[in-house]
C-alpha cells in the first residue's frame, strides 16, 4: 500500500474520532480536553502533560491520572509516559513518534502491550 496514502486515511481517521471524544481530564488545576493531550509524563514528584497547545506541569501524581485514561486510547509506553494513541504517527521498539514529531521511548516491559493496545485503537 501506498505510504502517502496509508497515512492520510489514518490522518482522516484520526480527525474523525476526536468529533466523538468530548471527553476531559480533571485535574487539581483545572480540565484538559483529551484529544489535546500527547502525552503524559512524570516529571519528578509531578507530572508534565504535553498538549498541542502548552505544556503544564501538575501537582497530580501520573498515578491518579492515568486511572480515567487508561482504556480510552491512551497507554504506557514506558513507567513514566502514558501516550494518547491518536496521536502516534509510529512506534519502534526503543521509541515512537507522534504526529507533532516529538519521540517518546518505549521500554521493553511495555511494548508489547502498547503494540496491542495500538492495533486494537487502529481497529477502531
Amino acid at each position: 500500500m501506498d505510504e502517502g496514502r496509508l497515512a492520510a486515511a489514518l490522518s482522516w481517521d484520526r480527525l474523525q474520532r476526536r468529533k466523538f471524544k468530548p471527553m476531559r481530564l480533571n485535574t487539581s488545576s483545572g480540565s484538559i480536553p483529551l484529544e489535546d493531550i500527547h502525552y503524559l509524563e512524570i516529571s519528578g514528584h509531578k507530572t508534565a502533560v504535553h498538549t498541542t497547545q502548552e505544556n503544564l506541569l501538575l501537582s497530580d501524581p501520573l498515578s491518579k491520572l492515568e486511572e480515567p485514561l487508561l482504556g480510552r486510547g491512551f497507554c504506557h509506553s514506558h513507567f513514566s509516559f502514558l501516550v494518547n494513541l491518536s496521536h502516534v504517527q509510529r512506534v519502534d521498539r526503543a521509541c515512537l513518534t507522534l504526529d507533532n514529531g516529538e519521540t517518546i521511548p518505549v521500554s521493553h516491559r511495555y511494548y508489547q502491550s502498547l503494540m496491542n493496545a495500538y492495533i486494537d485503537y487502529l481497529k477502531l
